[in-house]
């Protein structure tokens, strides 16, 4: 008895430790540099009919420091913030003409009414993202406007969080920027992996 209960106890300390160890606690400047770093699996990226396009998961902390500042972590109201954030998964999708895709793409034709009005109210439809057995549709949607300045398009996405146990799909039914059909996959249970500090 006394012999099980000791090694029940190290096998739990060790886990303890492991577990400890596995987690990387960063300053906030460092950890918004290593949520992009593909290695994290919180970004992936692919090219497709002449466009690079980016997904980033973006994790709850990121969100509150993007939008507060660094300095936000002191204040006492952090953990609020983060918690507030943390009931829906947030990404960041890009989508940027390579060389080939620059000279087909003619930015005034997207600055049409047509073009504004799908990435101002049409778009959300075309986002989601399937985790396990379950279609998960856009919560949040906003595309961010270039107002002709950049050929690059982005989307800060909302959807329900997502089994951290299943494999996640995020799909993309483009229908203006000859994009078609998109689909990327990320692997959920490494995201908690990044504490900040």
């Amino acid at each position: 008895m006394k012999k099980s209960l000791i090694i029940i106890l190290s096998l739990s300390l060790i886990g303890a430790f492991w577990w400890s160890c596995s987690q990387q606690h960063l300053s906030p400047a460092s950890f918004l540099q290593q949520i992009e770093d593909p290695t994290q699996g919180m970004r992936a990226a692919t090219e497709v009919n002449g466009y690079q396009v980016e997904l980033q998961y973006m994790p709850p902390a990121a969100l509150v420091l993007l939008e507060k500042g660094p300095e936000a972590i002191n204040d006492p109201q952090w953990e609020s913030w983060v918690t507030e954030r943390s009931q829906s998964d947030y990404f960041r999708f890009k989508v940027q003409p390579t060389e080939t895709g620059a000279q087909r793409l003619n930015v005034a034709d997207l600055q049409n009414e047509m073009g504004s009005t799908y990435f101002s109210f049409e778009a959300q439809r075309d986002f989601w993202v399937e985790s396990g057995q379950d279609s998960l549709a856009c919560l949040l949607y906003h595309h961010e406007p270039n107002y002709g300045m950049s050929q690059d398009y982005t989307f800060v996405l909302a959807f329900p969080k997502a089994d951290r146990q299943e494999m996640l799909s995020f799909h993309y039914a483009d229908k203006v920027l000859g994009i078609g059909q998109l689909s990327l996959r990320m692997d959920p249970s490494r995201w908690e992996e990044l504490l900040i500090d």
